[in-house]
């Protein structure tokens, strides 16, 4: 072996960039990575589809309770909503004044209520519909824009 070919066996070795690299791992994390995401994005289909009726039936639930349910919903989705306003209002006064750090914990609580107060606001919107099931289309043209 001369020294010119143990030069090239060294800089073979060195630049490896798939074995320094470890391009096997990050291959695989970078497939479970897209197929969780996959997985999160996809809606599962329902088993079973039933009625409100059928719903409240098997859950023993009254006229009255499914009232009351709806009227504790719309109180949530209210309440997140303007909690979700005030952190938006602080949101803003963080990052005018440049509390970069603070507007992104501010940002993620007001992304945090947002989601919640749309979860609250569909399931009241279900309800007083009288249907489970409603799509996101439904819930945008009637129940926010009040349109049929």
């Amino acid at each position: 072996m001369g020294f010119f070919s143990g030069l090239k066996h060294i800089g073979r070795r060195m630049f490896d960039v798939r074995a320094w690299s470890d391009f096997d791992r990050v291959r695989d994390t970078t497939l479970f990575i897209n197929d969780s995401i996959k997985k999160l994005i996809t809606p599962k289909e329902a088993a079973y589809s039933e009625t409100l009726e059928e719903a409240a039936r098997r859950l023993n639930l009254s006229q009255d309770d499914l009232i009351k349910k709806r009227a504790d919903f719309f109180r949530l989705a209210a309440f997140m909503g303007v909690f979700a306003t005030l952190i938006a209002s602080y949101f803003i006064y963080l990052a005018v004044h440049g509390y970069w750090r603070g507007a992104m914990v501010a940002s993620s609580l007001m992304g945090v209520c947002i989601a919640l107060t749309f979860r609250y606001h569909f399931w009241y919107f279900q309800l007083k519909k009288a249907k489970l099931g409603c799509t996101l289309k439904e819930w945008w043209l009637e129940g926010v824009w009040g349109r049929s």
